[in-house]
């Protein structure tokens, strides 16, 4: 017999870190824009222990004897479709013994979406185990751990837009390069191909470095899925000449189906990866407070980006308050996708594809 332990039953939890709910505090209050302590913010973001990995749930549950069955389910279904271990809404890792007390079993659950309710049970083998359910909280930021990776990847999805509609999750991930040595990562482990190729079933990958050119021609993502290489020039370089063709030809592989899910990168998913992310918000109709923030959010793995203070992004600002005067960020952003030479109708499918 199975006794579920943790999470409890119709449960809300969060799926940032200690570490992460400062951070967005603070983007969200605005202390980070105070210059008497952008000093000591600074430091904080460089203390031990700032990650943007995602926060690790650990489920728990205690069996009766230890001839009973354990089975670990995670879905967002009550009706636990038969996947062989794959759940496309989290990754879960191996069970274990609890060395708090005897019969208590766990196992780490990482990657878990925001605002969406799961069902979870350990099938014992009878017609009547228990299925517990808990529900994560809305416009928490999804951070997404692969074994092997830089750890700045996360799901542009699952915040509110203007028009009230919801960016889908699990459709788009921004990040750094997965397959070669970046900072102190030799490229992604076995099980972090598979948590990309299995887990998030990663279909396109599209490579924004222009030091790729010549070198890369596959993705680690599998043989059946695609490698494009489009190089790209981040911030004011989006009003250079060709840059506004570049984008369209960028953002119409969003308007088709068959290419979801979408993984966007360049070297450490900063500069060229936070610009096109912006377009792609601004499109989707995201607040300027949450498009400040996603590109803020790569400062946790210790690469500070800081909006009030980048000269690049002033001197985007700038380019874009000349071609579009007394407009919101995300309406300016809007703007300037509309003018890329992108068709109505492709915007339209971007939107429908991606917006719930």
């Amino acid at each position: 017999m199975i006794k579920l332990l943790y999470p409890k039953n119709e449960a809300k939890i969060s799926i940032l870190t200690d570490w992460q709910k400062e951070f967005y505090r603070r983007q969200y209050t605005g202390i980070h824009k105070d210059a008497a302590i952008f000093e000591q913010y600074d430091a904080y973001l460089s203390e031990d222990g700032i990650s943007s990995c995602p926060k690790t749930v650990v489920f728990k549950w205690k069996r009766s004897d230890i001839y009973t069955l354990m089975k670990f389910k995670i879905s967002t279904s009550p009706d636990f479709p038969k996947q062989d271990g794959v759940d496309t809404c989290c990754t879960v890792g191996k069970v274990f013994a609890s060395c708090e007390d005897d019969g208590v079993y766990c196992v780490c659950v990482t990657n878990l979406k925001s605002g969406t309710k799961y069902y979870w049970c350990v099938d014992d083998g009878s017609d009547n185990y228990p299925v517990n359910t808990f529900t994560t909280n809305e416009n928490e930021t999804r951070f997404i751990k692969v074994p092997g990776s830089h750890d700045n990847i996360r799901d542009i999805g699952g915040k509110l837009t203007k028009s009230g509609k919801r960016v889908k999750q699990g459709l788009v991930f921004r990040g750094a390069a997965m397959e070669v040595p970046y900072y102190d990562h030799e490229g992604l482990t076995s099980e972090g191909k598979h948590v990309v190729r299995d887990v998030f079933k990663m279909k396109t990958q599209i490579d924004l470095r222009y030091e790729a050119m010549g070198k890369m021609t596959d993705t680690v993502f599998g043989k059946d899925a695609k490698y494009i290489l489009y190089p790209y020039n981040p911030y004011e370089g989006i009003t250079d000449p060709g840059m506004q063709d570049m984008n369209a030809k960028i953002l119409e592989l969003f308007a088709d189906e068959s290419n979801y899910p979408i993984f966007f990168h360049c070297v450490a998913g900063a500069d060229r990866t936070g610009t096109l992310a912006m377009l792609i918000e601004g499109l989707l109709g995201m607040s300027d407070e949450d498009i400040i923030a996603d590109y803020n959010t790569t400062s946790l793995v210790g690469d500070i980006r800081d909006w009030e203070s980048n000269e690049e992004i002033k001197k985007m600002m700038n380019a874009l308050n000349n071609l579009y005067p007394e407009k919101s960020i995300q309406e300016q952003l809007e703007l300037y996708v509309l003018n890329c030479g992108i068709s109505i109708e492709k915007i339209e499918k971007i939107k429908n594809l991606l917006l719930e």
